[in-house]
């Protein structure tokens, strides 16, 4: 079991930069150099237009209080009934951790009645997209989308029931 707990004060910061950090071929993927807390700061404000930060959950994936990773998701995003993944990371990766993780998350959000789950992946990102279409996402559409740093790159948009 998995608990998800809000990246709110100075030292949750930290550990979800270290998160960040062992993550250095995403980071590459969207053309950013090397992540820093300025871009923690940055992930925990932002929030689509509009919503409110009542519906963004950027949360510290723990397994037995190690921190293993790092999530960030707004629900009734896009609509109503939906929850949008904004953020999966795992600090070590290739040992069914992120499974695990949104299996649980899954069953989280069909009991809070949400139907459906909408994320984005960068189309040169290929682990990703080995991963989510393993999880039963599906591609709903293509889109340009311009990251924090101003790189621009074509997302696919992917979708699943709950």
């Amino acid at each position: 079991m998995f608990t998800f707990d809000p990246i709110t004060t100075s030292a949750t910061r930290l550990e979800a930069l270290k998160v960040y950090q062992a993550n250095h071929d995403y980071y590459e993927v969207i053309g950013d150099d090397q992540p820093t807390l300025v871009t923690v700061l940055n992930d925990a404000k932002e929030v689509p237009l509009g919503k409110t930060k009542t519906s963004k959950h950027f949360r510290l994936i723990k397994q037995d209080s190690k921190v293993i990773g790092v999530c960030d998701w707004i629900t009734g995003y896009p609509d109503e009934h939906d929850v949008y993944l904004g953020l999966l990371m795992i600090a070590d990766q290739h040992q069914g951790l992120g499974h695990q993780v949104m299996t649980q998350l899954f069953e989280q959000w069909r009991q809070e009645r949400y139907i459906t789950v909408e994320l984005g992946v960068v189309t040169t990102n290929t682990k990703a997209m080995a991963f989510w279409p393993q999880l039963g996402f599906k591609e709903i559409r293509k889109s340009p989308f311009q990251f924090q740093n101003g790189h621009v790159a074509e997302v696919i948009v992917m979708q699943r029931s709950l």
